[in-house]
């Protein structure tokens, strides 16, 4: 039995998660899918009972109710029971209807001539149930039902007429009952005051599938096909099931038994649809690359997509955006990915426009020529998508095939409608998409200029006119001061400067106005006399030092031979040089200046080399002998190198003793193998065989040679064992009759007269036998003894019988015998034994074939074979033992050894014994240098590697011998020398070139060092001397010598600023008083502002705004500079451009619809073709009045037709299973919508039909749930407090983004109408990610949430598990509702199945009182219909109000609440909530009995679902989390602050940022009159401006979505603002006003009723109404042939053939325009016309081809086969019949091209074609009535052709085109 579909996640996470092959977990996945147990409803159906969803009908007959029903299609009601009800409705058993017995009925009426009573023809249903009882479960049942198609997209209520009682084989105590045949039905009332209707649905009437499995799988039992047409006979099928079942004990078909209720075999379907083998071959299920991503190998990441957070324009174009409905920026970037072809997840939080997401993306593919499938589990979410694409005429492309939507009726008439669509009309968008662009461009422009920051002040202009407008409305005016690098500034120079600028001004009266001064640059702050007096000395002092220091510089750099140094530090230059010259090599002057040196290089290598030798002379001489030096070891390396490195010692003795074992088996075994006369083996399995064959030779029997050589040997061993079994077994009868039988009894058969004798005995009524006397006495004349007793004799005639036989056989084997032993055979004279050895000698060789006793017939030395064959043997028999271990050695090494199996037996033993004997050279070789030698291989080899590198560096040492005598003279000593040494002289000269001859050619080397080193000892202390004297006077070096280090000034310099300093002493005071206050503010660029502060033009108290406007001004002038559209921006022009923006977008979206809609149009086939293929297939079926095939056999037969037709397929998982027949149909696109909620296993079969996905959902919404299996199955739906747990993967959803496919979320939210009906989510499930539009409306106006606290409400937990109370005030509330706001759609949600039922109930009662005027309101809103759900299935769903019950609450008055909160309590319970809280469009209100301060923290704390429940509760009833009016956060810019400021200071309270998440209004005024809403929002250009992702975004949408939730929006420049600031004020406040008068003048206007929805539909052309009649096979469009005429030329008057070539090219080309692709030999016809004549001579042919020649030479036209076409020309077929040329229309003139034409035309407008339909349809386009033998050949050729070329494959006959590979 399989697996209930409802058991945990855990098993899916396991099969999908784990490392099982693809097919394993495809087969774990499909068997969740199949319940073969007694759950099954379709197995064992449930008597009626308080739990089960079903009403049994009574008293009926199962045929007339299929007739009336099913094939009548006759409205039922019910009929209640009359006995006494219970107090669950139900009828008492003890008031006589036991439900397990039938009831008692009335006596019967009078028949009809049927047999039937007038009870049972009539159109009520009769039931056990009372009156109560009944309107209960029908009402309960009829809510479940359209939940249930809402839900799942399939309906599952059905009628089930007759049923087979079947014995449980497990325990025959269990008797079930399962449906045979299924009508599907539909509950119907018109008001809750109306009785319910069953009526049975359009679609099929089924068999039970579940039932055919289950028999067919456990008994062996295969029920009778199920005819689904009209003509379907009931009883006749109930007949042959009967039949089928009858040989089972107890088994009986219960033709009237009839039963209402919930069946579903759509998972039977789904597990079909997932088995491998129904589908084709190179389509399997789990080759599809969609599949293996998703169950193994997973998808790859987002790289190459468009960043979430990226601006959109640069990267998507207008024209681009095939846009239906209004796209936001994060939905843009999904589109677009998804026409890049790429696979997504696509996460859609509630109201983020998941809906015109998809119909963007499904028209973007129908668009793009693609087909799709569109698949979500919820109605209304397939419904909500196609009424998005039928607002735009896209609908009309789509295919509903889910719950009431997928009827055979309904489809055909949907594909006949589409199919006579008129084309549809549109103007052309033209320039539509290049004006847009540029719009747009100038748009994101603007945003970009302003908001683009300078640098390096990291200013915007944005920010720059917010600073100049708060400057200039603190009435600062323009000036005209100049700051020096402004525009350079970083936003810390500019405080900087503004705090150095505010302390000026405080100092500004103790500063004067300086001049040059000598002591300029002196930072002291006070000077005493006695200071000055002692400067004066230091001064004079270093004024001496410093000139002698000059002069001895001087001195030292003639002696170095470089220049002096000007500044102090370049005087350790000199100190360097002297230095490096003190560090010369001890090396002959000569030496050193030998010219040698010049190539530095060449002699460190040299030396590079010595150190090397000697090295490895050092590391060597330990392991070598003396001799090894000088031994060449090249080829005992190659050989050690071969090795392994762990060949060790061990296996070099092997290896020695292979070396002679196998010299010796090579020479025994050739010895062998000449003896025998064989060619010697080469492998070790050669000499065992060899030794083998020897030993059977050896042992051959004594017998002639022709017994070895006969062939009979090689298949007759066994018949020739047999013939001698007969000669023995004849020996042995002669033997045994010898003394008892004569002779002449061999040649009488006794055998009759033996069975006579052993009849009768030895009794004596035999001797009154007259046949027992015969045969005795006929016996007895052949006995010897004749007085034997019976036993005696019988014995005897037993063995004469048996050796008779054997006689008999040995003369049938006579041919035998000689063939098989020659002379040895002697017939029944034969003896046995050496036969016998022969036989045996024969069998022993089986294996060995006929090689030994062919040389066994050469009659060999057999003592000599049997000692070498015994040597042989011997010497074979360790060799396998030593080969092993030296395969083993040379492990991967053993090739050239063993070959490329390296197997010892097979390897050749000649390179077997060349490996041992060469790696036994290198052992010895390498033995005779080492001392000692290693014991491995690998050893050896790198000890004799690096005696080669030992003895290439000597050889490289003695080549250099002459360079090195030249470089080191006396020093060099070969490879002796000191390496060391020569080496720090080598680095010496390189690093010291420039003074290598300098120290040639000086004699002491180290007195120059010696001179500089006191040199730099007085330059240190005169640098000294200087620093102090500067850092005591505080001296600014730039202020005072112009660089900004002493480092810098020069020697001359330093010398004439001290001698200055030296006279004017007393001037030091005056500088150091103003120096401090001056200096700082002309360094940091405000000289300007000091002048004007000494001037008088500027003012303390103006220093500061002056700077600012100053510094403000300059950025902006720069800004204009670089940008002069800054400077010429004009508001209202660009809001006018703003708007032609937005209408523009509008205008696109239209023409994007137009567009869908025609390439649709384009792909449909047309209406007069379509009698062949699949379209023939589809036009028959719409033919039909009945009869017509089921959906899937459509689907499976005229798939392409219906794609054309309809290339988008709206479904449900269950849906695809039941139509599509496997590999028959596949989608480009797959988008799968709520995928959160979708079975990894229910989307399987899906995913396998398309080539690309797009899944759409929420992770943070509704799991898979199991509700839908709880209906259909055995359990208990009141049981919903535990709810399915959610693991990681429980969704397809999950499992996608498990196996890495790329997300991106929408993050807008649109449905909301006010903030705090998302707040929570968005705050607790979403990060406060989602741009939530804030609502005009504040806390008072009474939108968004609303708290109902029901006092006395009680929870009944252990009995009902409702809250009565509760249940009835909402009830009571939803009534209210319907007579106040009719016009607002309403939904209900409870937190459970119990409490959605008490709320019904009551509403029940409720409504039968209602008013008809209140009662329609439950039958509105068709778009939005009311509804009563749990939160198990509200997902998805959305109305104008929400009510919630909570229904959870104290189990007593004034009780505790008990902490048991359903599914909420659960892991993913959140989940739920999430799904529950964000249904609301405009207002949601909860009714609980309990309040957030009922739930225990510490409890809520351990569960998310109930910590966020309480958080809610916290929410709606204290709106302390509400942040709907204003967040306070602080303006986005200084502008913003000033425009505010305006504002109040004209009366009006303004608030800042209002909005709660990522959509914030920058300014808000409030009606301070009216609380409740504000009365303008305002708009700047500012951040949130700027950051808009789109210009859409930002100029069309943003004010749009405002102005949809009730803003009144007002936008400002705030280019506008600097340059008119009154006006742009006053226009603001105009608006204000307008604004308020508005709204008192609507003050008591409420939102208008709901009317009709506006359809905008898709103006088509006129349509004339046609019939869809047969018709002939769809061929292309053709044109009449037109014949070129032509005229000779009127100059011309010389013979044709004699016509220049020139003339005639351009009458070829004439000719070949017109009526090109045209036969040449056409041409020269028409030619000859022109000249009159009636035939082509040679010479008028050979004229024409040489102007054909001269014309396809210079490119003019192009000549293919015969054909002549010009270049570029288009080809069109032509019909012929009225051509003057009749052999237009020969085989041989028809163009290949044209036919191939009209051959592509009729296989793509009718979908497919047979190479007939082709023939015929080409012939006819061709104009050739009556098609030759010649004529389809050449058509068929071109058919071949094109599949021999991959354009065309032929599937069953049927041609199509090759689909292009992804």
């Amino acid at each position: 039995m399989a697996s209930q579909v409802q058991e945990g996640s855990a098993e899916n996470e396991s099969v999908f998660e784990g490392s099982l092959p693809i097919g394993e977990k495809l087969e774990r996945a499909r068997t969740e899918l199949l319940d073969l147990s007694a759950r099954n409803r379709l197995l064992n159906m449930p008597r009626s009972a308080k739990s089960a969803k079903t009403v049994d009908i009574v008293d009926e007959k199962g045929a007339e109710i299929h007739r009336l029903l099913a094939v009548e299609q006759k409205v039922f009601t019910f009929l209640p029971g009359r006995v006494e009800e219970t107090e669950d409705g139900e009828t008492d058993p003890q008031d006589g209807a036991d439900p397990t017995l039938p009831a008692l009925i009335q006596p019967e009426d009078e028949l009809d001539g049927d047999g039937n009573a007038a009870r049972h023809v009539d159109t009520k249903l009769q039931t056990r149930l009372t009156s109560k009882g009944l309107q209960k479960r029908l009402l309960d049942m009829f809510y479940d039902a359209r939940t249930l198609e809402e839900e799942q997209g399939v309906n599952i209520l059905f009628l089930a007429i007759g049923a087979l009682k079947w014995i449980d084989p497990q325990n025959a105590a269990n008797v079930r009952r399962a449906p045979l045949v299924l009508v599907p039905v539909s509950l119907e009332r018109g008001s809750a005051g109306e009785k319910f209707k069953l009526r049975a649905r359009p679609d099929d009437v089924a068999p039970n599938l579940s039932l055919e499995a289950y028999l067919d799988r456990v008994h062996g039992i295969r029920l009778p096909a199920f005819d689904e047409t009209e003509s379907f006979d009931y009883a006749s099928y109930l007949g042959e099931v009967a039949d089928a079942v009858s040989a089972k004990e107890g088994w009986e078909v219960l033709a009237d038994d009839i039963t209402l209720g919930f069946f579903s075999f759509a998972k039977f379907l789904m597990y079909r649809d997932l088995d491998p083998e129904n589908w084709p071959e190179g389509g399997k299920i789990v080759d599809r690359p969609l599949i293996r991503g998703l169950l193994t190998e997973g998808f790859e990441g987002d790289t190459d997509m468009v960043p979430e957070d990226a601006k959109i324009d640069p990267h998507i174009s207008p024209s681009d955006m095939l846009h239906i409905v209004d796209c936001d920026s994060s939905q843009t970037l999904v589109v677009h990915e998804v026409r890049q072809g790429r696979d997504m997840v696509v996460q859609g939080p509630p109201g983020t426009g998941k809906s015109q997401t998809i119909a963007n993306v499904i028209a973007s593919a129908v668009a793009d020529g693609k087909t799709v499938l569109f698949v979500a589990e919820k109605m209304a979410a397939l419904e909500v998508v196609k009424r998005r694409l039928d607002t735009t005429g896209v609908g009309d492309a789509c295919l509903e095939l889910h719950s009431n939507k997928a009827n055979k009726r309904a489809v055909l008439d949907e594909l006949r409608r589409t199919w006579e669509l008129g084309a549809p009309r549109g103007q052309d968008p033209g320039t539509l998409y290049e004006r847009l662009t540029e719009t747009r461009d100038r748009l994101n422009a603007h945003a970009q200029r302003m908001h683009v920051e300078h640098d390096p002040s990291n200013l915007s202009p944005y920010d720059v006119i917010g600073q100049l407008v708060r400057l200039r409305q603190g009435g600062e005016k323009p000036n005209e001061i100049v700051l020096e690098g402004a525009l350079q500034w970083t936003p810390d120079d500019f405080i900087k400067r503004r705090e150095v600028l505010g302390e000026l001004v405080e100092r500004l009266d103790m500063i004067g106005i300086p001049n040059s001064h000598p002591w300029r640059g002196v930072g002291l702050e006070s000077m005493l006399p006695t200071d000055v007096e002692r400067l004066a000395v230091r001064v004079a002092e270093l004024q001496e030092r410093l000139k002698a220091f000059e002069d001895d510089q001087k001195e030292l750099a003639e002696t170095l031979r470089t220049e002096s140094a000007e500044r102090l530090p370049e005087t350790s230059r000199l100190k360097e040089r002297a230095d490096r010259l003190a560090r010369a090599p001890n090396i002959g002057g000569a030496a050193l200046g030998d010219e040698s040196w010049r190539d530095v290089e060449s002699i460190i290598a040299l030396i590079r080399a010595g150190q090397e030798h000697a090295a490895l002379r050092s590391e060597l001489l330990p392991s070598f002998a003396k001799e090894a030096w000088s031994t060449d070891v090249t080829e005992t390396l190659r050989a050690l190198m071969e090795l392994p490195e762990d060949f060790s010692g061990e296996v070099f003795e092997v290896a020695a003793s292979l070396e002679v074992a196998l010299a010796r088996m090579i020479d025994s075994s050739g010895s062998l193998s000449r003896t025998l006369g064989r060619p010697a083996p080469t492998t070790l399995a050669g000499v065992r065989e060899l030794a083998r064959i020897a030993e059977r030779v050896a042992n051959a029997p004594d017998a002639d040679a022709q017994v070895f050589a006969a062939s009979l040997w090689d298949s007759g061993v066994e018949r020739a064992g047999d013939l001698v079994e007969n000669i023995a077994t004849f020996e042995t009868a002669r033997a045994d009759t010898k003394d008892g039988l004569l002779d002449s009894a061999w040649d009488v058969d006794l055998s009759s007269e033996r069975a006579v004798l052993a009849s009768h005995g030895e009794g004596i009524l035999r001797y009154l036998s007259g046949e027992w006397r015969r045969a005795n006495r006929l016996v007895r004349s052949f006995l010897a003894r004749p007085d034997q007793s019976l036993g005696e004799t019988l014995a005897l005639l037993d063995a004469l019988a048996t050796g008779q036989a054997a006689r008999r056989r040995i003369e049938e084997g006579e041919e035998l015998g000689r063939a098989a032993f020659h002379d040895h055979w002697r017939g029944e004279r034969s003896s046995s034994a050496p036969l016998a050895a022969i036989v045996d000698w024969m069998r022993s060789l089986r294996g060995m074939g006929s090689e030994p006793r062919m040389i066994a017939s050469r009659s060999p030395d057999r003592q000599r074979i049997a000692v070498l064959a015994e040597t042989v043997e011997a010497q074979t028999a360790p060799m396998a033992d030593l080969l092993e271990q030296l395969r083993i050695a040379l492990a991967d090494r053993g090739e050239p050894a063993f070959g490329t199996d390296e197997h010892p037996e097979t390897a050749d033993l000649g390179c077997l014994l060349e490996v041992v004997t060469r790696v036994n050279s290198a052992e010895r070789n390498s033995s005779a240098i080492m001392t000692p030698a290693p014991d491995s291989a690998g050893a050896r080899a790198l000890l004799l590697k690096r005696l080669q590198e030992e003895q290439e560096a000597a050889v490289r040492v003695e080549a250099g011998e002459r360079l090195g005598r030249q470089a080191f003279g006396e020093e060099w000593k070969g490879i002796g020398s000191d390496w060391t040494k020569l080496e720090g002289a080598a680095e010496w000269v390189r690093e010291n070139e420039d003074v290598r001859v300098l120290a040639a050619d000086m004699a002491d080397r180290s007195a120059p060092a010696a001179k500089a080193q006191m040199l730099e000892a007085e330059r240190q202390n005169l640098q000294d001397s200087l620093v102090s004297l500067t850092d005591d006077l505080r001296l600014d070096l730039e202020e005072a010598f112009g660089p900004e280090s002493l480092d810098d000034v020069t020697i001359v310099d330093v010398r004439e600023r001290l001698s200055m300093w030296a006279d004017s002493g007393e001037k030091l005071s005056s500088w150091v008083s103003y120096r401090d206050a001056a200096a700082r503010a002309g360094r940091l660029g405000c000289a300007d502002v000091v002048q004007r502060l000494r001037d008088g033009r500027l003012t303390s108290d103006d220093v500061v705004p002056a700077f600012e406007m100053a510094y403000f001004e300059a950025v902006y002038a720069d800004m204009v500079r670089s940008d002069p559209e800054l400077g010429r921006f004009d508001g209202t022009l660009h809001g006018r451009l703003a708007r032609d923006f937005a209408e523009m977008d509008r205008e696109r979206i239209a023409v994007a619809g137009i567009e869908v809609v025609r390439t649709h149009h384009r792909q449909i086939p047309p209406r007069d073709g379509g009698a062949v293929g699949p379209l023939g297939i589809l036009r028959g079926e719409m033919q039909r009045k009945r009869g017509h095939m089921p959906i899937r056999k459509l689907m499976e037969r005229a798939g392409p037709a219906v794609q054309a037709l309809k290339p988008v397929m709206m479904m449900s998982p269950l849906s695809v299973a039941q139509f599509l027949t496997p590999g028959v149909m596949e989608f480009d696109l797959l988008v799968m919508d709520e995928a959160s909620q979708i079975q990894p296993v229910d989307a399987l079969g899906s995913v396998a039909r398309a080539k690309q996905v797009v899944v759409v959902g929420d992770p943070k919404q509704l799991p898979p749930t199991a509700f839908f299996a709880k209906m259909t199955g055995g359990g208990d739906d009141e049981d919903d407090t535990d709810g399915a747990r959610v693991a990681d993967i429980e969704s397809i959803l999950g499992l996608f983004t498990a196996r890495g496919l790329p997300t991106r979320m929408l993050r807008w939210h649109y449905r909301s109408k006010h903030q705090s009906l998302i707040a929570v989510s968005n705050r607790q499930f979403y990060e406060s990610k989602l741009f939530i539009v804030p609502s005009p409306y504040t806390s008072e106006a009474g939108m968004g949430l609303r708290f109902h606290r029901i006092a006395d409400g009680i929870f009944d937990a252990g009995g009902t598990r409702t809250n009565q109370v509760e249940a009835r005030t909402v009830a009571e509330a939803i009534v209210a509702h319907a007579r106040t706001r009719p016009d607002l759609s309403l939904g209900v949600a409870a937190f459970s199945a119990a409490q959605r039922r008490a709320i019904l109930d009551h509403l029940e009662l409720l409504r039968r009182d209602l008013d008809p005027t209140v009662e329609n309101f439950f039958q509105a809103h068709p778009a939005e219909p009311f509804f009563v759900k749990n939160l198990e299935n509200v997902q998805g769903d959305e109305r104008d109000v929400i009510f919630i019950s909570v229904g959870y609450g104290p189990t007593v008055p004034g009780g505790r609440v008990p902490m048991r909160f359903g599914p909420l309590g659960t892991e993913g319970g959140e989940r739920r909530l999430n799904v529950l809280i964000s249904r609301a469009k405009q207002r949601c209100e909860i009714f609980s009995s309990m309040t957030d301060e009922d739930i225990d923290p510490d409890f809520a704390s351990t569960r998310k679902g109930v910590f966020a429940f309480r958080m809610f509760l916290h929410y709606a009833r204290t709106g302390r989390l509400t942040i709907a009016e204003s967040t306070g956060r602080d303006h986005d810019s200084v502008f913003e602050e000033q425009v505010a400021k305006a504002l109040q200071q004209r009366g009006y309270q303004v608030h800042r940022q209002v909005g709660i998440a990522g959509f914030f209004v920058d300014l808000a005024v409030a009606d301070e009159d009216r609380p409740g809403r504000y009365l303008l929002g305002i708009e700047c250009d500012g951040a949130s401006y700027h950051d808009a992702k789109s210009a859409r975004d930002r100029d069309r949408l943003r004010q749009s979505v405002l102005e949809s939730h009730g803003w009144t929006i007002h936008r400002i420049w705030s280019t506008d603002w600097f340059q008119r600031p009154m006006e742009q004020l006053d226009l603001v406040v105009a608006r204000i006003e307008a604004a308020k008068a508005e709204h008192d003048a609507d003050e008591s206007r409420r939102a208008a009723p709901s009317g009709p929805l506006e359809i905008f539909a898709i103006e088509r052309e006129e349509v004339t109404e046609i019939g869809i009649g047969r018709a002939e096979a769809s061929g292309p469009e053709t044109v009449r042939y037109e014949e070129a005429v032509l005229t000779r030329p009127s100059h011309r008057h010389e013979d044709l053939h004699e016509t220049p070539t020139g003339i005639l090219s351009e009458m070829v080309e004439q000719v070949v325009a017109i009526e090109g692709p045209v036969h040449s030999s056409e041409v020269v016809a028409r030619i000859r016309d022109a000249w009159g004549l009636k035939r082509a001579g040679a010479r008028i042919q050979s004229a024409v081809e040489r102007a054909i020649g001269v014309s396809v030479r210079m490119q003019r036209i192009i000549a293919d086969d015969g054909f002549l076409t010009l270049p570029d020309q288009e080809i069109t077929v032509r019909d012929r019949a009225d051509t003057n040329s009749p052999s237009l229309r020969r085989a041989d003139m028809l163009p290949p091209q044209e036919i191939a034409v009209a051959m592509a035309t009729t296989i793509r407008d009718n979908l497919g074609a047979t190479r007939d339909e082709i023939v015929q349809s080409v012939s006819r386009a061709l104009g050739i009535r009556s098609t030759s033998a010649q004529v389809k050949g050449v058509i068929l050729a071109r058919v071949d052709k094109a599949i021999a070329k991959g354009e065309l494959v032929e599937q069953g006959g049927m041609l199509s085109f090759v689909e292009p590979s992804a």
